[in-house]
């Protein structure tokens, strides 16, 4: 009688174990979110068959290997929107870990993932090396945070600043010698224009046509990047440049668009026009 009864205590205690941990893999299990409250977290399963637990692999996990999905519901910052992206191992569950991304170029880059949404830094390291070419913070899928930028030579590129997924405040470019290539201004993710305190020698200075032909045709780009700075549209193989002053080009006008069309890292040629 009495073994009888030890038994039923034994088989009552172990349905309540097995209930709470029920419990818990549900309240764990359940994901939310702006527009994912239907889908589930990616969790670690308990076999309660007398399995072993699984444990999650060790190691950035491929970052192509993941799902990526947009979300339904932009934020608005100012008049811009930004959308949040999500990521899944499969079906429904939601990747919690370190991503790797390499690039055809020999670029590696490391993301931290969150439930699904990149959480964290992102770091972007230069071939074979540990030293970052970028690093970039998101916060719940969205750039938050200052961004930099490197050269080559480690010396500093660029740095802004993002809020909710757009640019806002001064950006800064700076050539790799040091020197302030340029100063853009957004506000609320909206392009306000450069700086015209650092807008470099040839921004300023007013251009005869056949002159600016004469001296940058068969230049390296680097020369084009030294004295105007960071195209305002760069499509390949041409870099823009607007806000320019050059002369007889244009019969009674002041030109003030220039394009250089690069080939082979110099230029080709050299295009005036309104």
């Amino acid at each position: 009688m009495i073994v009888v009864l030890r038994k039923t205590r034994i088989l009552r205690g172990m349905k309540f174990v097995l209930a709470i941990l029920g419990a818990g893999i549900f309240l764990f299990g359940c994901g939310g979110g702006d527009d994912g409250d239907k889908q589930t977290l990616s969790t670690t399963t308990i076999d309660t068959g007398g399995g072993t637990t699984k444990k999650p692999k060790t190691g950035p996990v491929e970052y192509k290997s993941l799902i990526e999905r947009r979300g339904d519901k932009p934020v608005i910052t100012g008049t811009n929107k930004a959308y949040r992206f999500y990521y899944f191992t499969e079906g429904t569950k939601r990747f919690t870990g370190i991503t790797k991304k390499n690039w055809t170029n020999g670029f590696v880059t490391l993301y931290r993932i969150e439930h699904g949404l990149k959480d964290g830094y992102a770091v972007t390291l230069f071939p074979k090396s540990t030293n970052h070419f970028q690093r970039v913070r998101f916060e719940k899928g969205l750039k938050n945070g200052k961004e930099f930028v490197w050269h080559p030579n480690y010396k500093l590129k660029t740095q802004g600043q993002w809020t909710n997924g757009v640019k806002t405040g001064p950006w800064f470019r700076w050539n790799e010698d040091g020197t302030t290539n340029l100063v853009a201004h957004y506000l609320n993710g909206k392009y306000l224009g450069r700086d015209k305190r650092f807008l470099p020698e040839g921004m300023l200075r007013t251009w005869e046509a056949n002159a600016l032909r004469t001296f940058y045709t068969g230049k390296p780009q680097t020369i084009i990047l030294k004295a105007f700075g960071t195209p305002t549209q760069a499509k390949d193989p041409e870099w823009i440049y607007r806000g320019m002053k050059v002369t007889n080009a244009i019969p009674g006008k002041v030109a003030t668009t220039v394009t250089f069309t690069i080939q082979n890292g110099k230029v080709a040629g050299v295009r005036v026009s309104e």
